[in-house]
């Protein structure tokens, strides 16, 4: 019995040294923050998902989303992430979101723009808006279909 102690005694305490040096906040990380961030909303978990939003904005950003209940997101993807100005302390993520609303079940798609900056307490959205789409530089030739 005591071999057996002595031979899981390093073990354990590898497992308590490795668990020790993980961050306490995950959301430090700002790709991790984005990530959790988008992810609750994709479940519809508002509650979880304003954790990540500025103190000064969460309560407005949590009613606005509830009392838009019959939206459902259906698909939620990561598309860039890009450094805003100062680059240590902002950031902008580019999320393309696919939604529904019942009982109509249209399924809708967009871009959305988030503004990430660092706070004390971590990286937070300070700044959320659509997208608008990208028009088309160049016209097509009288009456000819775009390819």
């Amino acid at each position: 019995m005591v071999r057996f102690a002595l031979c899981l005694s390093p073990l354990l305490l590898a497992l308590v040294v490795a668990c020790a040096g993980r961050p306490a906040d995950k959301d430090k990380d700002l790709a991790e923050a984005v990530k959790a961030y988008n992810q609750h909303q994709r479940w519809g978990d508002w509650q979880t998902a304003s954790r990540w939003v500025a103190p000064d904005r969460a309560a407005a950003w949590l009613q606005a989303r509830q009392s838009a209940g019959s939206v459902r997101v259906a698909d939620m993807q990561l598309l860039q992430i890009a450094p805003g100005t100062p680059a240590d302390t902002q950031a902008i993520a580019l999320v393309s979101l696919s939604w529904y609303r019942e009982p109509t079940m249209r399924l809708e798609t967009g871009t959305r723009r988030q503004v990430w900056t660092r706070l004390e307490a971590g990286w937070r959205v300070t700044d959320e808006g659509s997208v608008a789409a990208v028009e088309p530089t160049v016209t097509p030739a009288s009456g000819a279909p775009w390819p």
